[in-house]
Parts: C-alpha cells; sequence; structure tokens
C-alpha cells in the first residue's frame, strides 16, 4: 500500500473554534500513533494553508473556498449555536460546504466520507442565543437525518473522544480496504502469507525488540515520575508571608506540570506503538506460523505464562501512576488560574496514558486468547 495522506475540510460557523484545535491535536496523536502500524496518514486542510487570496470579480470567497474539495478525502460538519452566514446558493456556507462534499460522495462514493455532529451545550449567555439560527440549525439536522448517522455532544472532551473514536474506525476501515484491494490484485485474496509478508525471524525480531523499547520506554518514564516528585519541592523554602514569594513558588509548580505533561504525552505515545508492534507481530506469529515455533501445548503455555507476567507489570504501572500521580494531582486545591491550567492539562496527559496502558492490556488478552485457541 503506497503512502495515502487523507485530507480533513471543517465545515463549522466561526463559533466552533475550540473543536477544530481538538480536531488537529487528535489528528497528530491518530498519525503518531498509527505509523508505525499503517502506512494511512491523516492532514486539516483550510483556509489559513490550502488557498489563496484570489480577486476575480465574479465568485463570491464561499466559491474560492468550495475549490478545496478538489483536496478533500473527509468533511467534518459541526454545528452550535450559529448557522453561518448565507452565501448565493445556501443558508449558510457550512451547509454549502456539506452540499458539495454529498455531491462528490454521490458521483464516487470512493472519494470522501462524510461525518456530522452538533454540539448540544447551552450557550454561556442569552444574548448568543438566535432564534432564527436555531431554526435554521434544527430544519438542517431534520434534512439530514434520513441521509446517515450524526452524533451530538454537550461538552469538549466528550467530542474530543467521539472525534478520536471516528477517525480510528476510518483508518481502520480504510486499511483494510486497501489490504483486500492488494490482495485482489495479486489474485491472493485468500492466501494469509504473501510473499513479502515477514517471515518467522522478522516478527521474533520485532516482537523481541519492542518488547525491549517498551520496558525501556516504561523504564524512563517511572524515572521521569521520581524526577518530577523532586521538582514538585523545589522552592519549598518561600515567604508563605510574602505573596509574591507565594505566586513565584506556584508559577514554578505549574511550569513543572506543564513540563511532565509534555513528557507525559510523549512516553504514552512511544510505549504504546512499541508494545502494540510486538503483541501484533505475536498473534502474527500465533496464527500464522503455529507447526513451526509452537510444537506443542508445553511452548504455548511458556508463552502464555510470559504474556500474564507482561500484563501484571502494565498492571501494575497504571496503579502505581493512578495511586502515585492522580490521586495526589487531584487532591491538590485550585490555587491560581495558571496553576488550575496546567494540573488540568497533567492529569488529562496522565489518564490519556492510564487509557493507552489499558489498551495494551486488552492487546494482549487478544494475544493471550490466541494461543489458547492454538491447544490441543
Amino acid at each position: 500500500m503506497s503512502n495515502n495522506t487523507l485530507k480533513i475540510f471543517i465545515g463549522a460557523p466561526k463559533d466552533i473554534d475550540e473543536e477544530r484545535n481538538i480536531i488537529s491535536r487528535v489528528v497528530n496523536d491518530i498519525n503518531i500513533t498509527t505509523r508505525n502500524m499503517t502506512e494511512i496518514s491523516l492532514e486539516v486542510i483550510g483556509l489559513d494553508t490550502d488557498i489563496r487570496s484570489k480577486i476575480t470579480g465574479k465568485d463570491e470567497p464561499q466559491a474560492i473556498i468550495n475549490e478545496i474539495f478538489d483536496k478533500c478525502n473527509i468533511f467534518i460538519g459541526i454545528l452550535w449555536k450559529h448557522f453561518g452566514t448565507p452565501t448565493k446558493k445556501y443558508e449558510s456556507g457550512t451547509e454549502e460546504e456539506f452540499r458539495k462534499a454529498l455531491e462528490k460522495y454521490e458521483n464516487n462514493p470512493e472519494s470522501i466520507d462524510i461525518m456530522f455532529y452538533f454540539c448540544n451545550k447551552p450557550p454561556e449567555q442569552l444574548s448568543e442565543i438566535s432564534p432564527k439560527q436555531l431554526e435554521l440549525i434544527n430544519n438542517f439536522k431534520t434534512d439530514i437525518e434520513d441521509k446517515g448517522l450524526y452524533f451530538t455532544y454537550s461538552e469538549l472532551d466528550e467530542f474530543e473522544e467521539i472525534i478520536k473514536k471516528d477517525l480510528s474506525l476510518l483508518i481502520s476501515e480504510k486499511t483494510n480496504k486497501h489490504k483486500q484491494l492488494k490482495d485482489i490484485e495479486s489474485n491472493k485474496y485468500d492466501e494469509k502469507i504473501s510473499e513479502e509478508s515477514e517471515g518467522i525471524l522478522d516478527l521474533f525480531e520485532i516482537f523481541n525488540e519492542n518488547i525491549e523499547a517498551g520496558a525501556n520506554d516504561l523504564n524512563k518514564y517511572t524515572s521521569e515520575v521520581e524526577v518530577f516528585g523532586e521538582n514538585m519541592t523545589l522552592g519549598a523554602d518561600f515567604n508563605p508571608n510574602d505573596l509574591n514569594s507565594v505566586k513565584k513558588y506556584v508559577d514554578s509548580i505549574s511550569d513543572h506540570m506543564d513540563n511532565f505533561s509534555e513528557t507525559t504525552d510523549y512516553y504514552s505515545s512511544k510505549t504504546k506503538n512499541h508494545f502494540f508492534k510486538a503483541l501484533d507481530s505475536l498473534i502474527n506469529l500465533s496464527e500464522n506460523y503455529k507447526s513451526n515455533i509452537f510444537e506443542n501445548d508445553e511452548q504455548i503455555e511458556q508463552t502464555k505464562k510470559a504474556l500474564e507476567e507482561f500484563d501484571s507489570v502494565i498492571k501494575e504501572a497504571v496503579e502505581t501512576i493512578e495511586e502515585g500521580l492522580v490521586k495526589n494531582i487531584d487532591d491538590v486545591p485550585p490555587i491560581t488560574t495558571k496553576f488550575n491550567k496546567s494540573k488540568n492539562k497533567l492529569l488529562k496527559s496522565i489518564k490519556n496514558l492510564i487509557k493507552d496502558f489499558n489498551n495494551i492490556r486488552k492487546m494482549n488478552n487478544d494475544a493471550y486468547k490466541t494461543l489458547n485457541s492454538l491447544e490441543s
């Protein structure tokens, strides 16, 4: 499968800026997470990167924006409290972009994927509510109900989870389609192993290298946790009666939390990639080369025991992080705006890392089940 970058266009009014930022962050995370598992990557395109200034004397701005659909593979539409500014053809630019995407899909279903989301969060002020805008949104929602499935959300964290899930599933679908097409073209659709697939030694090498690399990452992160704990005590000799001294100390703690949040994100991605690759290679070995590497049930039992020990290590790491980091940080009361922002950012990074580690345990369990099925 050749390298394939799926370009995402976000169709939404200006009140959806935070969701745009979330999509960009999720795209970056998915690219990092899947770069060793698939050749498909994602890229967000838009006005700031893919459209130049263009005065024609006959085209409205929306018509120029619509040219981007020649490059677009994924359309993500989002609406909250504003439907948007009317164009010559439709009630808003977002609607015109959706119709353009739908037209492209109808002409060639393989050319674009369309996803749509509606935010149900109440506006912060009543003055932000426009009955006309809400009516247009409801009419649009009713109109697309028979065209497919859309999702709603109430909080940004909920939206992030939904968009991460949807884009990950989309990549998985595209990857499977590419694999099927490749099998059909080579007349080997029913063959599990192609001439270009990794052999037994290759897979063992991938398994061993990535298990070792993942374990090293885990050890390094544990060391970083200790350093973080030490940094949190720096400057503890501040003068509690001096407001400036206290604020300086609190700001230093905030900086340490910001730095550790980035460290956590880095090791979460690295460790997950290594362990996923290792377990994937083991599952491949188990399913395709049983007769070559598992001569009897005793060997299978030994491998299962190794997986049990691996699961125990990851489980212990998760428990240590939950008890030693999440609880302690979560118990710290709000102090300053900067401190609260840093605290929440760090908690989110740690909880994402825990989620990644739990996913590793799930994949480890899948490998264990595969070995179970091989026993005579």
